[in-house]
């Protein structure tokens, strides 16, 4: 025992001592004196000499080919075989080495292996592994008896080690003594029956009484006691007590029961509650979706009928305007024609004059078609777009006769001042602030000059834009940034804007056109219209579907009232209530009989 060293915590490989039993198996002394011979042919079994030679295999030629050809071939591919020794202390380097690999964590089959490898024993794995079991047995033992032989004093803080080790390990087995010490009980119930021939206490009555007779409380025999009226009516008070504690134990386990089912059916009545208002809840905002959604599809109607209405009371007003242009048109060459004169009494030059005096006849022709249109106002694409959004705006809904309509749109058309024909090729420049009435070009432009805001600029799409928009929009456009020292307006910002896309060329607008992906063939007061409406959209009102001529964002814009233009708020608010008015009054009727048909089916 002297000669064994062992690593800490089994971690390190144990010194085997050297004995001299490695060379004594080489020589095989050992298999001497067990009766075994040292000759390696001897381990062929006696009998193979009295088998068939060639037994029957049902397998083809080919297998059995095969199968005898892997019969020659030899069965140990290493090693020495195994013999039997005994687990000892002082064990040899076959065993050491089965020690140190097991000790590192490597399986049996590879410890099998190595140890044919390094020409030990052929151990098999199973034999690897019992075996190492037995000889981890012994040395624990072995080292178990040093500690014992070794012991040496507690030191500090142990202790409180100690009692904490018990108290975590005793609540593992008070479940197991308990069952234990019933266990008892119930065997000696069990013998006392065989004893007594018949079975007539149990096992609690066994305990109850030992318990009694090593405390020296317990009864006398009923035999030897005198007082026997006193041992009966102890005996029935002693019935009536237990069948007492179970009927409370019974009623104890009842009221437990009640209580869980009164919970349980509390809560299923709250759920019930729960998903009812929830189901209430649902239905309610179902109901006021479906009531909101035809609320809206009746609107979409109406003003779909009431758009049809103003699109042919404008048809017809463009009607009569050009009929009206055709009449004046032919009553003046009718004039001409009598007279030879001009309706200003100007002489009609002939072509041959006209050739010699161009620029002369360039300007009548211009003077004449400015009377006509000062006479004869046409209105613009742009103009009849914001024709329309008035009447949109006061719209009311009712089935007014057309010379209403017809007033709605003249008293929209006779606020704006008569624009100059189209076929001028410089148009009117807006009015501004400076003294200096000149257009001038946006790079000119300073941050003192200001674009005078008017009814158009405040229901331009751009007013619908933020600050910081409208900044960005300036800074891609490389205009002049917003000059807030001095105090510059949202709504004279939109109007700047609206003044430099009027500045701008053709080829200027189709190129702003496509950063949005949009072309447009027509005239440049609707490329100019679709580039602000594009803006617009970008924006983040826009995106949400809002619109500068929608009544929310008018009564909530404070271009109005800043610059002077409530009216047109409180105009816009009563155009919205005669629309609804007009509405209700309009189709009351009709979407209520729907209604009454819906709700009947």
């Amino acid at each position: 025992m002297d000669g064994i060293q062992l690593a800490p915590a089994w971690f390190g490989a144990p010194i085997p001592d050297v004995t001299g039993r490695d060379e004594a198996i080489a020589a095989g002394a050992e298999l001497e004196e067990l009766g075994i011979k040292s000759d390696p042919d001897s381990d062929a079994d006696d009998s193979d000499a009295d088998r068939d030679p060639d037994p029957y295999n049902p397998l083809s030629s080919e297998a059995r080919k095969a199968a005898r050809a892997a019969t020659k071939t030899p069965r140990v591919t290493g090693g020495i075989a195994a013999i039997a020794k005994p687990i000892r202390a002082e064990y040899d380097s076959d065993d050491g080495r089965i020690i140190e690999l097991k000790q590192q964590g490597y399986a049996d089959v590879y410890v099998a292996n190595k140890l044919k490898e390094e020409g030990r024993m052929r151990y098999e794995p199973k034999t690897v592994g019992s075996r190492w079991l037995r000889l981890r047995k012994l040395l624990e033992r072995i080292e178990n008896e040093r500690l014992d032989d070794e012991l040496s004093d507690w030191h500090e803080g142990e202790d409180d080690k100690l009692h904490e080790v018990c108290e975590a390990v005793e609540k593992r087995y008070v479940t197991l003594r308990e069952n234990l010490e019933k266990k008892k009980w119930e065997d000696i119930q069990s013998h006392m029956a065989d004893k007594l021939g018949r079975k007539k206490y149990t096992a609690n009555a066994c305990k109850e009484r030992y318990d009694d007779l090593r405390a020296g409380t317990a009864l006398l025999p009923i035999e030897l006691d005198r007082d026997q009226a006193g041992r009966r009516k102890l005996r029935e008070d002693r019935i009536a007590a237990a069948k007492q504690a179970r009927a409370d134990a019974e009623a104890e386990v009842r009221r437990v029961d009640e209580e869980k089912k009164e919970r349980a059916n509390q809560k299923k009545r709250e759920q019930a509650e729960s998903n009812q208002r929830r189901v209430a809840e649902a239905l309610r905002k179902a109901s006021e979706r479906k009531e909101r959604a035809r609320i809206k599809q009746e609107r979409e109607i109406n003003r779909a009928r009431l758009r049809d209405r103003r699109k042919a009371v404008l048809a017809m007003m463009r009607a009569e305007r050009e009929w009206e242009t055709a009449r004046n048109r032919a009553e003046k060459k009718l004039y001409q024609k009598l007279t030879g004169v001009d309706i200003d009494g100007m002489p009609i030059r002939t072509r041959r004059q006209s050739k010699y005096e161009p620029e002369e006849d360039e300007a009548i022709d211009e003077f004449e078609s400015d009377d006509e249109d000062e006479e004869e106002p046409e209105l613009t694409d742009a103009e009849s777009d914001e024709d329309e959004d008035q009447i949109h705006l006061n719209d009311s809904g009712s089935e007014a006769d057309d010379e209403q309509l017809v007033q709605v749109s003249s008293r929209k058309t006779n606020k704006r001042t008569p624009r100059r024909s189209t076929r001028k090729s410089a148009s009117k420049a807006p009015i501004i602030d400076s003294p200096n009435t000149s257009p001038i070009t946006p790079q000119q432009e300073t941050a003192t000059v200001r674009i005078e805001v008017t009814e158009d600029t405040l229901i331009n799409p751009r007013s619908i834009m933020s600050d910081n928009e409208l900044d960005l929009l300036l800074h891609k456009r490389s205009l002049p940034k917003r000059d807030y020292a001095a105090g510059e307006s949202h709504a004279e910002v939109v109007a700047y804007l609206a003044y430099c896309d009027s500045q701008l060329t053709t080829t200027e607008l189709d190129n702003l056109l496509s950063r949005f992906y949009l072309k447009k063939k027509g005239k440049k007061s609707e490329k100019i219209l679709l580039l602000q409406e594009a803006d617009a959209k970008a924006s983040h009102k826009g995106s949400m579907g809002l619109s500068s001529v929608d009544q929310e964002f008018i009564e909530g814009y404070g271009g109005y009232a800043e610059h002077g233009f409530e009216h047109l708020v409180q105009m816009a608010e009563e155009d919205e209530n005669e629309e609804m008015q007009g509405v209700e009054e309009e189709y009351g009727e009709e979407v209520g009989g729907g209604r009454n048909d819906s709700i009947m089916e």
